[in-house]
């Protein structure tokens, strides 16, 4: 069994000493073991350690589960049911002892390493926890995780070190899952790109507003709960700081009272839409990503600028590359984990020059426990007795402490974007940053001070920041790109899909003749390898599909345990790319003509 499933741990027992963490016993194998379920599991006898175990344990729409510790293999018998009732659930059992490893393969249960969804990952030493936890996320897709360890595990390796590898593997498995369902359906951040061509001939680059405002303090608004207690401050502040708001701020902000300077929206989601729909701020500014909602538009009557973030993928570059946009971009220096309009904003400030930057309204928790500041949306506050309960990676729920060490709920994907603030704030130390108030989830390096204070002691120069905004936003140079050249370029993709229609129908004909003999002679075949060169040599692969085959591939094969050469992997990739082909040709809207 190890050598089929685990060859290298079969190599590591054979040749690497194994000190076992209890004594050894002699011949007599019950002694032994008895010996070993002593070292290895609890005090008061492993099946008072299952029970307790057994009661702890939540799996509800849990998909993928992660057990610390091996043992001898008991704990398993705990989610025999649960793999049964779907082939598509999988337990990785994570061990970082070798010994313990061989206890088991030689005195414990075999089912550890024959069931085909039961996965043993062997971490041979602390540093290599993050590639360990890094190649799970990318072998057992999913969207709700949990994790436990035996509590004799628990108890000798501390609860915060748990505590680590618990959110560092929920950051890799929510970012892998984020790629790999918008790579899946890119096609629906495509329609934004497509529909949103046009207004790249009106739009200003936004790049060009660097270091327009150099030593001007900016506030950068988030929608959070404290973003309260700031408005009476930063309704004084509108001719001496920069307000700059994103998303679901710039509707906060308004239905307060507070008009920002600069407005930026990039998501691509309904729900972004509904929110800016209730928006009274109408001709501040506005600075869009590719892949914002194209009804978004129809919200704004203000001076459109363009800033390329890369988060358009591989059909952003291609469009770049057409056009002769460049390769620059703003934010491109945040990394992965920076997923809200927030940190681009923090970028934005700084490329133009700002200083301080004051970030308000930032709380990355429940304050009160609540999501939102007033005026955004109509939320439901978060039930703490059920804030365990398995969610989607980056939404899943944990307990913090504030900036005074209180009690504070959070996200996983809050505590990586509070990373994203103190590494930025580390990497550009010449530039003051600050936090309004002690709400929330701290950043590091980044100090906390009371909003009034900081607008009494570093926005002290009164300015007409509104009128120097309207004369940078007019000596803005706008994107060099012609109606003319956005048609060609329309005209040059819907010519290569229709091509793609035709290339998808032979590749599934010829999958299905190949299916249909008693004996595969040879899988891919000649043919369908010419048919996918060709495919790939489309003008609209590289722009549509590059992500979007390899991603579907995958997702498909890890979860119905297919080899890379299965015919069944090959007929349902092609389905979904064929699928994708006629969605494209089917919407009128993406081939509008430029306004």
């Amino acid at each position: 069994m190890l050598v089929e499933r685990y060859p290298e741990l079969h190599f590591r027992l054979m040749w690497e000493k194994v000190e076992y963490p209890f004594e050894q016993c002699g011949e007599n194998a019950v002694r032994h073991i008895n010996q070993v379920e002593r070292s290895l599991h609890a005090e008061d006898g492993l099946k008072a350690e299952l029970s307790r175990f057994s009661k702890e344990l939540c799996l509800n729409d849990v998909e993928v589960f992660y057990l610390y510790g091996l043992g001898l293999g008991h704990h398993i018998t705990l989610f025999q049911e649960w793999l049964q009732s779907t082939p598509k659930r999988r337990l990785v059992v994570l061990e970082d002892d070798l010994a313990v490893i061989d206890a088991c393969y030689r005195f414990g249960r075999s089912e550890v390493f024959s069931h085909p969804q039961i996965y043993l990952r062997f971490v041979p030493h602390g540093r290599a926890w993050h590639n360990v936890l890094l190649e799970c996320a990318k072998d057992f897709p999913g969207t709700h995780f949990s994790m436990k360890a035996l509590e004799s595990y628990a108890k000798d390796k501390k609860k915060q070190r748990l505590s680590k590898l618990k959110l560092k593997l929920f950051r890799f498995s929510g970012l892998v899952h984020t790629y790999f369902t918008e790579a899946i359906h890119a096609h629906l951040i495509h329609r934004n790109l497509l529909c949103n061509l046009q207004h790249l001939t009106r739009s200003f680059d936004a790049r060009g507003l660097k270091d327009t405002f150099k030593g001007t303090p900016a506030v950068i608004c988030g929608a959070g709960p404290s973003l309260k207690g700031c408005i009476s401050t930063l309704q004084t502040l509108q001719d001496r700081a920069l307000i700059i708001a994103g998303g679901s701020t710039i509707t906060a902000l308004g239905n307060a009272g507070v008009m920002p300077h600069l407005a930026l929206a990039i998501d691509p989601n309904e729900e972004e839409l509904h929110r800016l729909q209730a928006s009274i701020v109408q001709e501040t500014p506005f600075i869009y990503g590719q892949r914002l909602h194209s009804k978004v538009f129809d919200t704004f009557n203000a001076p459109l600028g363009y800033a390329p973030t890369k988060t358009g993928g591989s059909a952003e570059d291609w469009i770049h590359g057409k056009l002769h946009l460049g390769e620059e971009t703003i934010g491109g220096e945040l990394g992965p984990e920076a997923l809200s309009i927030t940190t681009l904003g923090l970028s934005i400030a700084y490329a133009m020059g700002c200083d301080p930057i004051i970030i308000a309204g930032v709380d990355l928790g429940y304050v009160g426990l609540e999501r939102y500041a007033p005026g955004v949306m109509v939320q439901q506050p978060i039930e703490p007795q059920g804030y365990d309960t398995p969610r989607e990676q980056l939404e899943t729920i944990i307990k913090r402490k504030d900036g005074k060490g209180r009690a504070l709920y959070t996200l996983v994907k809050w505590v990586m974007e509070a990373g994203v603030f103190s590494k930025f704030a580390a990497k550009h130390k010449k530039v003051k940053f600050f936090r309004c108030g002690d709400q929330g989830l701290p950043m590091k390096g980044i100090p906390s001070m009371p909003i009034e204070q900081i607008a009494e002691q570093y926005c002290t120069k009164t300015t007409d920041l509104l009128g120097r905004l309207h004369q940078v936003v007019q000596a803005a140079v706008l994107l060099s790109i012609t109606q003319q050249e956005i048609a060609d370029l329309k005209e040059e993709l819907q010519e290569s899909l229709k091509r793609m229609v035709g290339i998808c129908s032979d590749m599934l004909e010829e999958i299905q003749r190949v299916e249909s003999q008693e004996h595969l002679s040879m899988f891919p075949t000649g043919k369908m390898m010419a048919l996918s060169m060709a495919f790939e040599e489309e003008p609209a692969f590289p722009c549509l599909f590059e992500a979007v085959g390899f991603a579907f591939a995958e997702r498909y094969r890890k979860q119905n345990n297919l080899t890379e050469d299965s015919i069944e992997l090959a007929k349902q990739t092609w389905n979904h790319m064929s699928i994708v082909v006629q969605y494209y040709l089917s919407e009128p809207e993406f081939w509008k003509s430029p306004l």
